[in-house]
């Protein structure tokens, strides 16, 4: 389930086209609702790790680090899942500020999981097609997500 996309490369300009993504309109809502409680799953057991972090052993305190840093990194993938879902509903219903504020969460989606990724180079590296998430592609993605100049494009 891979294709060639000829738009900006990053690695080897192969992406994975998984029809699961691909959802038809009918299933948006409960998709969302999904990755909604997935988030918050993620998050409570992200917030539990950073406190058993501060109390962890200096001989374990990288390694629980690095665990703390996959499990932003999942959070934040699925965030991004569900706001392209939301994107996708706002522009079928045409609501232009409801698409702002979800282009300003993934923006925040973002800029949270920046230093995680400076921090741990292994995250967003997948062999087949190298790093899908380094800091320059995150940083490229904040430039799209400026708001100005957002006005009358359609999700793709």
């Amino acid at each position: 389930q891979y294709e060639y996309h000829a738009g900006v490369k990053h690695g080897t300009g192969w992406k994975y086209v998984a029809p699961s993504y691909n959802c038809p309109d009918d299933q948006l809502g409960p998709r969302i609702a999904t990755d909604t409680k997935e988030i918050d799953l993620l998050a409570s057991g992200n917030a539990r790790l950073a406190t058993v972090l501060e109390k962890a052993p200096a001989a374990k305190r990288d390694e629980a680090r690095r665990l703390l840093g996959l499990g932003r990194y999942m959070e934040a993938t699925i965030r991004t899942l569900r706001n392209v879902r939301l994107y996708r509903q706002a522009c079928q219903k045409g609501d232009e500020a409801r698409r702002r504020r979800i282009l300003d969460d993934e923006a925040e989606n973002v800029r949270a999981l920046l230093p995680w990724v400076e921090n741990d180079s292994s995250l967003g590296f997948e062999p087949s097609m190298r790093y899908v998430t380094d800091p320059e592609m995150l940083r490229w993605k904040l430039d799209q997500l400026v708001t100005e100049g957002m006005e009358g494009k359609e999700m793709e």
